[in-house]
């Protein structure tokens, strides 16, 4: 309980090191870092003889990325629940009442308003699904159906970050309604959106970011029910 006070954080429920803000923090940081992993994919892919913009270096990518992203994610889950009985369902008796869900589903409206906005109107999985059919052909159907996977692991490793820095926070200042894991989200894969696309896009990566994290807090911490809703903004 010292050592939590000297790092400004207070022990919530008596709980053992194992159960520090830190430890969460690390495996927010953790999660993060295998969303950065597709970095290192993309190196070394030439090496590999994959043309960059082809459809098999994109099918490749993609296929390897979410191996990656899904395989991380499973060992991340396993640790924290032996080192930390961190819990996926998060509150799991906590009512979600009605006013909540349409909080929720205002905040899924917008995301996706903002989402075609960015796009130029269009709906995006049309966009993207025409896109390639025009790029590959009859192929680039495949090409869509492998990207939603793509879409389906990185889903579940930005629901992770959102899952583990809502409980550092917690952890550390006791505010419950916080959306911790939001900001924590904001400020890793929120911000990488500035450097890997434009600004439009890395203002909407930060704003997406507090929104998922304020979705995972109205639905009681749960990320059974936080990851098909940040999924659904994910491709929409």
């Amino acid at each position: 309980m010292t050592a939590l006070k000297r790092d400004g954080c207070q022990d919530m429920a008596g709980t053992s090191a194992a159960t520090r803000p830190q430890e969460y923090l690390y495996l927010g940081l953790y999660a993060f870092a295998l969303l950065g992993l597709e970095l290192v994919l993309a190196a070394i892919e030439p090496a590999l003889g994959l043309l960059s913009g082809s459809l098999r270096a994109s099918v490749v990518h993609w296929v390897l990325s979410a191996v990656i992203w899904l395989g991380g994610a499973t060992g991340l889950v396993a640790w924290a629940r032996h080192r930390t009985g961190f819990k996926l369902r998060g509150e799991a008796g906590t009512r979600i009442g009605v006013l909540r869900w349409l909080v929720v589903a205002g905040l899924v409206v917008l995301t996706v308003a903002a989402q075609w906005t960015l796009r130029g109107g269009v709906f995006p999985p049309v966009a993207e699904r025409n896109a390639f059919l025009e790029l590959f052909g009859d192929a680039g159907a495949v090409a869509w159906l492998v990207q939603v996977a793509y879409y389906v692991a990185e889903a579940v490793v930005v629901s992770l970050i959102i899952g583990f820095g809502q409980r550092a926070g917690e952890r550390c200042s006791g505010a419950g309604r916080v959306p911790w894991g939001g900001i924590m989200l904001a400020l890793t894969w929120g911000l990488v959106h500035f450097l890997t696309q434009d600004f439009a896009t890395g203002i909407y990566g930060i704003a997406l970011s507090l929104i998922m994290g304020t979705v995972h807090v109205l639905t009681g911490k749960n990320l059974f029910t936080t990851y098909p809703i940040v999924l659904v903004m994910f491709i929409l």
